[in-house]
């Protein structure tokens, strides 16, 4: 019995195989019907209009499409929504990460009248897939 290789499959994607011989006689009788599976792997496209606006002057609601269905490569297991103050007087170091599995989500404790840079991102169980475009956002005035 020989080992067969079968490359150039789509990810995450079901196969029906069916094994068959056949010699210089013909073809001989089709194996039975074996189902498989191939292994997630981490989205290839960026979560999908991804937007914002200001409920108050410290929080902002954030909404978002799933990446397309073919670029998955998985089941989405969670978002990863990346944010920070753009202004240059703060650390380079103040990026914040909110992960969940819904489509909206709501930035609470933000600074004042503060515009804020999003990128979003999904994860399946292979890790984590591509990071969308930046978003702006302006948190409301204090008053």
């Amino acid at each position: 019995m020989g080992d067969f290789r079968l490359t150039g499959l789509d990810k995450f994607a079901q196969y029906s195989i069916i094994l068959e011989a056949f010699n210089t006689k013909g073809d001989g009788p089709p194996s039975d019907q074996i189902i498989a599976q191939t292994l997630e792997d981490v989205p290839s496209a960026a979560p999908m209009a991804l937007s914002c606006s200001a409920l108050t002057s410290q929080n902002l609601q954030v909404m978002w499409h799933p990446p397309p269905t073919h670029l998955t490569h998985g089941n989405i297991q969670a978002y990863k929504l990346y944010y920070e103050p753009t202004e240059e007087w703060y650390e380079t170091d103040v990026r914040e990460t909110k992960v969940t599995t819904a489509l909206t989500s709501v930035l609470h404790g933000l600074l004042p009248f503060t515009n804020y840079s999003l990128q979003i991102l999904a994860t399946t169980k292979a890790g984590d897939g591509v990071l969308s475009p930046v978003t702006y956002c302006m948190t409301e005035e204090a008053g």
